[in-house]
């Protein structure tokens, strides 16, 4: 197991991932309580994973917490940024990806 503040730091990006999505609605504090329990059940529900409460390792992937994904940052919360072009006879604006 990780030492505590390591674990506490865990659930407290945890918990910050799950309020900015919804799931979490207490204290951002890094500790592992009802609210939290629930609000990882309801969040592993809704992506298919075991609904367990726990911060388990497929959790934690999905959240993009595992040390090799956080060195690298979470991809999955990316945006493409999409330029605006003019082109054209009417001056129409054109998406381009990047």
């Amino acid at each position: 197991a990780a030492p505590p503040q390591v674990q506490q730091d865990i659930v407290a990006k945890a918990q910050v991932i799950l309020s900015r999505q919804g799931y979490y609605r207490d204290e951002i504090d890094g500790l592992y309580g009802p609210a939290m329990n629930f609000a990882l059940r309801n969040y592993q529900a809704r992506f298919g994973l075991q609904p367990s409460g726990r911060l388990d390792v497929e959790t934690l992937a999905s959240l993009s917490l595992l040390p090799e994904q956080r060195m690298s940052g979470p991809r999955r919360f990316r945006r493409r940024f999409f330029p605006r072009i003019r082109i054209g006879p009417g001056n129409e604006p054109i998406y381009i990806p990047r």
